[in-house]
């Protein structure tokens, strides 16, 4: 008997006896579905709600209460807290698409004020 078209072995033909039969999966125990990666549980975590204020009754997620808190210690003159907060700040403003006819131009003051703050900065890290 000779071999049809469908019985032929070679290149991405494996024998008919070896094939997958149809609705059956090479993996039958492969990744299970809804398996989380870290993005997926940090954003999960980061999401959940907390009760902030002093009585409890305002209730924000948990990175909103970390960026407040940030800001915060920030504000009161924390050097680490306002090094991290700018750099929080410049990593957001890198992912802005910048457009060409919008180009960023500092005045004189705000320049010494960035430069005096990295000064400031410097130097409480040296100490």
């Amino acid at each position: 008997m000779a071999a049809g078209p469908k019985d032929e072995v070679g290149y991405r033909r494996p024998p008919a006896a070896t094939r997958f039969r149809p609705g059956r999966s090479g993996n039958p125990s492969g990744r299970r579905k809804g398996a989380r990666n870290l993005a997926t549980i940090l954003a999960a975590a980061l999401a959940e709600p907390v009760a902030i204020g002093e009585d409890g009754s305002r209730r924000v997620s948990k990175l909103e209460a970390v960026i407040e808190r940030l800001v915060e210690r920030a504000a009161s003159g924390e050097p680490r807290a306002t090094q991290l907060l700018l750099a929080l700040a410049q990593a957001q403003e890198d992912k802005k698409p910048k457009r060409p006819a919008e180009a960023e131009t500092l005045s004189a003051d705000d320049a010494f004020v960035l430069a005096e703050l990295t000064r400031r900065l410097r130097e409480a890290d040296a100490t």
